[in-house]
């Protein structure tokens, strides 16, 4: 047993002495660069057209394998890829027929040049074409000459490039767009392909890369998953793909699935962002954000299928969350380079991305004003004075970024928050192509009314031109008025119709060129602070020479039927008609208001209607029924109504009174007739009349 033992290890022992020997005398008798054409020749058939400038040798550590010194690639008459060295992993049973079988590549120093030129042609364009061509070429038969398939199946067995494993070191990739001047840098640590091949077969891969791009810091990028390229298709397929870029202490986490066809510039991906804090990532690349809230895209999520090319792409299936917010519909570009969005979501706080209102005003207050010299003009009356929150800001506005833009948007969301007023269930329908901004339609539900509205912004034309319409329904005013105007003491619904117009560079402009018509209806208004019964219970006495009623008075007042017209003219509102009716008294007023200073002055006129009722504490004489008595309203909305803001206009009462007292002589000179003569109180009208045409009167 221990002769056959010895006697087995002994054969095994030959043997391995013979596979020795046999390396031994293949990598010293046979040269490998011999098979430097056959390599060239096989790689170009993969669509890899190298050129092995550097010597090829064996080598024994750690694997048996060769080394390249150099080896190059170019395109468009200039160097693609050089590497510095390539080293392969050989496998050993071919090399006993006579054959080089390479299981795999180590590639070390790499350096790739990525060129746009002036027209937009890019050299790995132009190096999949010509690679495409060559491989068309070599595998067809020159015309009038038969092809020798001993010949080619010689060298096709010579030199076999399955790679199984590829491992790239050091990698630098350098891009130029030579018609925008954009450069960029990217260095690759490591890269391990594993199956590594160009035939459309399904590898691995796991790299670790340093991107640069020019005045933004580095990124850590971890690409890891599985892929295949078809050479000669020249698509890649993602199966899928995971990026993690790192920043800092940021991570940012991509997953693609689909396929790219580079050549041809088309993709056909499934995207998924996992939730990012955006904010930090822009922050952190030194992008500098709009004046925005502190919790605004910190939270930002999508999924999406894109498809389409350089001229036209479309986000299909779009599923978006943005701090809380949900999103989905279909975002897309056009040939003619027009964005396009359609969208569904739920509550979306627009404020949250514009910026604070508070702090630009609170800054505008607590900027020093420099002193001016005499010369200077004086500040028109708008600007002298008023509340800071009336007087809209006099910088000019930035409109160059809608005239560069052609878009369209139509969502449908939940809720909209802007400007602090919350809306629901909102269908906009928006436009913007050459500079025009259009606001086709805004429909909504706000302050328990419903809102419809439309607009154009025009920003083409030296002084940019605002029309826009606006048509309430059934609005809650108290909760309107006080959030716009920090007015509280105007209650109830009403409907409003708006149409106005304005121009100029800044908002300052567009407030003092401002001009329109607003319509108002209302079956009933409370109004606190303001008591118009009291006054025209003053007005009463004041009628009747006598004194005013001790009468406990509530100190607000009921408008009902309420219809009003107002025209504005830059800081002026005129109060064109203004019909109510309160109690037993129809009102009707006119008057104006400059809303910045806050100051209003109305003419109104008060009506008795209705019957004599003796219950009420004040009374008027029947000839004042159905008449109109005048009534004055002056003073400053910033002010309290109450006091002496509403009272009997002196100088039209004065016309009354004297009415009155012609009224009180007429009726005791009926009442002298008609004891004296005893007349009826028919007859005595009739000399009365008899009377007035005697005396003129």
């Amino acid at each position: 047993m221990n002769t056959a033992i010895k006697w087995l290890l002994a054969l095994l022992g030959l043997v391995a002495l013979l596979v020795v020997a046999s390396m031994v005398y293949i990598t010293q008798v046979f040269d490998p660069n011999s098979l430097r054409p056959e390599i060239e020749r096989a790689a170009k058939e993969q669509g890899v057209p190298i050129q092995l400038k550097g010597p090829i040798s064996w080598q024994w550590y750690p694997h048996l394998g060769l080394s390249i010194g150099q080896v190059e690639v170019s395109a468009a008459g200039s160097e693609f890829v050089r590497i510095a060295s390539l080293s392969s992993e050989v496998a050993i049973a071919p090399l006993l027929q006579g054959r080089i079988a390479v299981e795999g590549i180590r590639l070390q120093g790499v350096s790739l040049n990525l060129v746009e030129d002036a027209r937009g042609r890019a050299n790995w364009q132009v190096l999949a074409e010509s690679s495409s061509l060559a491989s068309s070429q070599s595998s067809a038969p020159a015309p009038g000459k038969p092809q020798d398939p001993t010949r080619d199946a010689q060298a096709s067995t010579s030199v076999d490039l399955a790679i199984d494993h590829l491992e790239i070191l050091d990698l630098n990739v350098h891009y130029q767009n030579q018609a925008t001047q954009q450069r960029a840098q990217v260095a690759m640590p490591s890269c391990v392909i594993g199956g590594f091949n160009l035939s459309g077969q399904p590898f691995d891969l796991e790299c670790r890369t340093q991107v640069q791009f020019a005045q933004y810091p580095q990124v850590e990028v971890h690409s890891h998953g599985q892929l295949s390229y078809d050479a000669q298709a020249a698509e890649l397929v993602l199966r899928p793909m995971q990026q993690q870029l790192s920043l800092g202490d940021e991570e940012l986490s991509l997953t693609f699935q689909g396929s790219i066809h580079p050549q041809a510039g088309r993709l056909a991906l499934d995207l998924t962002l996992a939730p990012t804090n955006l904010r930090a990532w822009l922050k952190s690349l030194s992008v500098e954000l709009p004046a925005m809230s502190n919790s605004a895209l910190q939270s930002v999520a999508f999924k999406t299928h894109a498809v389409g090319d350089a001229k036209q792409w479309q986000l299909r299936d779009l599923v978006a969350e943005i701090d809380g917010a949900r999103f989905s519909g279909v975002v897309s570009q056009n040939e003619q380079q027009h964005l396009s969005a359609k969208l569904q979501g739920t509550h979306f706080n627009l404020d949250d991305y514009l910026p604070p209102t508070s702090e630009s005003s609170g800054a505008a207050a607590a900027a020093p004003t420099a002193p001016k010299a005499e010369s200077t003009p004086s500040p028109s009356a708008a600007e002298a004075s008023g509340p800071a929150s009336r007087r809209l800001s006099s910088e000019a506005l930035d409109f160059s970024a809608l005239q560069q833009v052609s878009a369209s948007v139509d969502a449908k969301l939940k809720g909209l928050q802007v400007a602090g007023a919350v809306l629901s269930d909102v269908l906009l329908q928006a436009r913007l192509n050459d500079g025009v901004l259009e606001l086709k339609q805004l429909q909504s539900t706000v302050y328990e009314g419903q809102l419809n509205a439309a607009g154009v912004l025009n920003t083409k034309v030296a002084q940019p031109t605002f029309k826009g319409s606006a048509q309430l329904q059934t609005i809650a005013l108290q909760p309107l008025l006080q959030h716009f105007a920090d007015e509280a003491r105007l209650q109830g619904e009403a409907s409003l119709d708006i149409d106005v117009a304005a121009r100029g560079t800044n908002l300052a402009a567009w407030q003092q060129s401002l001009v329109g018509n607003v319509a108002l209806t209302a079956n009933a208004l409370q109004v606190a602070e303001l008591d118009i019964e009291r006054d025209f219970c003053e007005m009463a006495a004041l009628l009747n020479r006598k004194p005013t009623p001790q009468i406990e008075w509530q100190g607000t007042t009921e408008l009902q039927k309420v219809k009003a017209n107002l025209t504005l003219n830059g800081e002026r509102v005129r109060i064109e008609q203004l019909q109510a009716g309160v109690e037993e008294l129809a009102l009707s007023a006119t008057g104006s208001s400059r809303y910045i200073q806050g100051d209003f002055d109305v003419r109104g006129a008060l009506r008795v209607t209705g019957e004599a009722n003796p219950d009420r504490a004040c009374q008027i004489r029947d000839r004042w029924r159905n008449r109109d008595l005048p009534l004055r309203c002056r003073g400053n909305i910033d002010e309290p109504l109450s006091g002496r803001v509403c009272g009997p206009d002196r100088g039209r009462l004065d016309d009354l009174l004297k009415e009155e007292v012609k009224g009180r002589v007429e009726e005791k000179l009926q009442e002298k007739l008609q004891d004296k003569l005893n007349l009826d109180s028919d007859k005595a009208k009739q000399v009365e009349q008899l009377l007035r045409g005697i005396f003129g009167r």
